[in-house]
């Protein structure tokens, strides 16, 4: 392995986690959902009401592509929008009661990832290799 592999390497390792969640989706008759809405949903199943630019900042998209997600997750039945009673241009975004239902679901997909991730990782090389992806995503 040479020092470019690097790129090819954090691609193809996105492209294989998006094919497993996609995969664990489909089992699940979680029809509609892409890994794309995970972090949305992901982030509200731990929280109970963000506005649109806090999702956009917490999950590192621009709001025209949040705004995309929600749109398809409102239309699915997992999210609602409604204005905010104290500044009508922020719309606030919640989990519906069938998003809530999806949190056993997406923490089971997201702990199965995560155990293929680390397999024959030790506790150090897990922290290692954190430290290691968090400088190179500083330095980009």
């Amino acid at each position: 392995m040479t020092p470019d592999t690097i790129i090819y390497l954090i691609s193809r390792i996105r492209e294989k986690a998006n094919a497993f969640i996609l995969q664990e989706l489909k089992l699940r008759n979680l029809t509609g959902l892409a890994p794309s809405h995970g972090d949305i949903l992901y982030l509200l199943l731990h929280e109970d009401t963000l506005n649109m630019s806090d999702i956009a900042d917490r999950i590192h998209r621009r709001k025209p592509t949040v705004t995309v997600l929600v749109d398809k997750l409102i239309q699915l039945g997992y999210v609602e929008k409604r204005v905010d009673s104290q500044d009508e241009r922020v719309h606030l975004i919640s989990l519906t009661s069938r998003g809530k239902a999806l949190k056993p679901e997406v923490m089971k997909i997201s702990a199965d990832l995560l155990s293929r991730v680390y397999k024959g990782f030790s506790e150090e090389e897990q922290k290692i290799l954190i430290m290691l992806l968090s400088k190179i995503h500083k330095n980009i």
